[in-house]
């Protein structure tokens, strides 16, 4: 099946999807980040099966935090919007929706109708129309431009960016129609052929439910999950609890062959991508005058969100650590562009409460060994840390293409 393809929708509670014939390679992320590499047989709410070795394995599916696809981790998503309804219909679809949980879902603005102003209309074909509070937005983008957006700052507040890239900030009031932003000295109505994007200051609140990546971008949420012999992949949409004041209409059963599943995480409050934090610092090393900025990929098209992150050296850069921090995993790269004269020594430490630095990891990077993997432990009962740090030091040729690349670097909290 065609990335491009819209498989959200593609069955809804009765529907049935095509075997798969065969069963990828998957890489597993165990409840201390180790690395499996093993094909999913099948899944319950459960175990897990696995096949390792050419050996069937029955796993305790709570053994296991994370399942990706391997290779993917340097390749984008496709950009076209197409959803196949229930009715077999093909939408073009280039509306794209992003909650505090997550959860990244494609589908059509809905601005009539609404039954309390303080909500987004939200549709999605084969599926009743959504009205989604405003508390449980991150950004609705509505031109088809690039997965990325526009960088907003949340200390200017909610921000509408107009389809000429102006910014207006302030408190949106009202995604009805139209738009209402309250910006202090009073609301300004909008209408919604000017905009094309709209940012809300809410907190993220991680998903206690099953998250999915799908090949086209898309990553919901499931309150459970399966996956039979056939390698369809079987579950609840959580589009939140009707019981609980404040939150989404829970949603049907759907089924997506695991063809078009990039990856699935247990446990998403327990894994932090590095990449979603903003560095503390960078600090140029040796004789440099500046360190270049930090260069982030794209997160809307990464596995578990975790986008890649390229340093130019030789350079410090220091995070910040979340609460709870237990463990770093990821692997280091001395990209193929620099691989003529790049050599430098990385090293990752943290950096203590009590401002020590501890240093954890150590590696030669050079045109021999172009790559390492990395997983090391954070938490110290003598000195907890506050910081991680990751250092590029010059080797043999000087600062010459010292350019260090982080793949799917993610923290592990503790449970």
């Amino acid at each position: 099946m065609p990335s491009s393809l819209r498989v959200l929708a593609v069955v809804c509670a009765t529907g049935v999807v095509s075997s798969i014939a065969h069963a990828q390679t998957r890489l597993l992320l165990d409840r201390e980040l180790n690395e499996t590499y093993a094909e999913v047989v099948s899944m319950t709410a459960d175990t897990l099966t696995i096949r390792r070795r050419g050996m069937l394995e029955r796993t305790d599916r709570d053994e296991w935090l994370a399942i990706l696809t391997p290779g993917e981790a340097w390749q984008g998503v496709s950009d076209q919007r197409i959803l196949l309804a229930g009715s077999g219909a093909p939408f073009a679809i280039n509306h794209r929706l992003a909650l505090v949980d997550g959860q990244r879902l494609f589908g059509r603005l809905v601005v009539e109708g609404l039954t309390t102003p303080d909500t987004l209309g939200w549709s999605i074909p084969g599926f009743e129309n959504l009205e989604i509070p405003l508390e449980r937005i991150l950004s609705l983008r509505l031109v088809n431009s690039s997965f990325g957006g526009i960088e907003t700052d949340p200390a200017d507040g909610d921000t509408v960016v107009a389809i000429n890239a102006d910014r207006i900030t302030g408190f949106v009031e009202s995604m009805g129609d139209p738009l209402q932003i309250d910006r202090g000295a009073g609301i300004i109505d909008l209408p919604w052929r000017l905009v094309r994007e709209v940012h809300l200051v809410n907190p993220h609140e991680p998903s206690t439910d099953l998250l999915l990546w799908l090949t086209d971008g898309t990553v919901v949420a499931f309150r459970a999950g399966t996956i039979d012999s056939a390698s369809v992949f079987r579950g609840t949409l959580a589009l939140g609890d009707e019981s609980s004041p404040g939150e989404m209409p829970r949603g049907p059963m759907i089924s997506v062959p695991t063809i078009v599943v990039r990856a699935i995480s247990f446990n998403p409050s327990r894994l932090v991508a590095l990449s979603s934090l903003r560095p503390a610092s960078i600090e140029a090393l040796g004789d440099r005058r500046w360190a270049p900025p930090i260069q982030f990929g794209d997160e809307n098209t990464a596995q578990l969100d975790a986008a890649s992150i390229t340093i130019s050296g030789p350079v410090q850069c220091e995070w910040p650590l979340p609460e709870g921090a237990i463990r770093l995993a990821g692997v280091a790269m001395l990209p193929e562009n620099a691989r003529l004269w790049g050599d430098y020594e990385l090293v990752v430490g943290v950096r203590t409460t009590g401002g020590e630095f501890r240093e954890l990891l150590r590696e030669h990077l050079h045109a021999q060994q172009v790559m390492t993997p990395f997983n090391v432990a954070l938490a110290s009962e003598d000195a907890p840390a506050g910081s991680i740090v990751v250092r590029v030091e010059s080797g043999a040729y000087g600062p010459i293409q010292d350019e260090l690349v982080l793949e799917r670097t993610l923290i592990l909290l503790e449970p």
